[in-house]
């Protein structure tokens, strides 16, 4: 009989040990918890490849609790908690390699970019914030990248800075000069001309007249202000004020034998120009080539 109410009460022993397995071994916390741990490591730059399997298991364990399987559930479970476990560890030997890396390499970009002026400036300012913003996100492998990328662009720019710094005496002035216009019939001519100040400021005059095709004659000129800029031997131009001093043009039609030339002629203005819709770049072997220095 002793023997009896002894195996009754071990099978009653491991019943209730199950209960409480199934009942209270994985709780609904201890799955949120989970799941705010690998939405930590996304947000921190872990690749969703080293987290897909805990998810699933994540998944597996919630659903084994609802079907009462407890034994599924706390399997699933501890799987999911050591992979975490082991991405967690891998991130923060990442992170404790490269933060100091990328923390030191900013603060050398920050000093290069106070030599930097003008649109190498805004440049400048763009990859590093780009940088910033992943510092920020606790992205140190994305921001590495992101830095190393910029300290190359960075050498490019002061090597652009030289180059502008030797041509921008040699552009101060004003280039102008003047195209005939023959293929094809015309018969016209273009005059331009840029006067580029010590100031960074820029004025623009352009002009044509004559017959540019056999059907279309023009006679126009226009006035442009604005600023400029040198990247490398590149001139950037941003104009910020347009005038039209004339705009005339003459059209031919024909009925049947009769020819006539029909003027059109457009009202002048003189207009603010924003959102960078005049803006232009030459390079300064083009203006050597095409104009005269006065």
């Amino acid at each position: 009989m002793e023997t009896v109410w002894k195996n009754l009460s071990m099978v009653l022993a491991g019943s209730l040990a199950l209960f409480c397995l199934a009942g209270c071994g994985v709780s609904e916390k201890k799955l949120k918890d989970a799941e705010q741990r690998m939405e930590t490591l996304q947000q921190n730059g872990v690749p969703d490849s080293l987290l897909t399997e805990a998810k699933v298991l994540i998944v597996q364990s919630r659903t084994a609790k609802q079907l009462g399987n407890g034994m599924g559930a706390k399997t699933n479970f501890d799987s999911a908690m050591t992979i975490l476990a082991k991405a967690e560890a891998g991130y923060g030997a990442t992170t404790a390699q490269t933060k100091p890396f990328v923390e030191s390499l900013r603060k050398a970009l920050g000093d290069r970019k106070l030599n930097f002026t003008g649109t190498t400036l805004k440049e400048g300012d763009s990859l590093l914030a780009l940088v910033d913003a992943l510092v920020k996100a606790n992205k140190w492998p994305e921001a590495k990248a992101k830095a190393l990328e910029a300290d190359t662009i960075f050498t490019s720019l002061q090597k652009s800075l030289q180059i502008a710094k030797e041509l921008r005496p040699k552009l101060v002035g004003t280039w102008s000069g003047s195209q005939a216009i023959k293929e094809d019939g015309a018969n016209a001519v273009e005059k331009k001309s840029f006067s580029f100040g010590v100031d960074g400021k820029i004025s623009i005059v352009e002009e044509r007249s004559g017959l540019t095709n056999p059907s279309l004659k023009e006679d126009w000129k226009f006035e442009s202000w604005g600023t400029y800029d040198l990247v490398g031997d590149t001139i950037l131009i941003f104009v910020n004020r347009e005038k039209c001093d004339k705009q005339v043009y003459l059209n031919l039609k024909e009925s049947g034998k009769k020819k006539d030339w029909v003027k059109t002629e457009k009202a002048p203005y003189d207009s603010t120009i924003t959102g960078g819709k005049k803006d232009r770049y030459i390079t300064f072997d083009f203006l050597k080539s095409g104009f005269k220095k006065k």
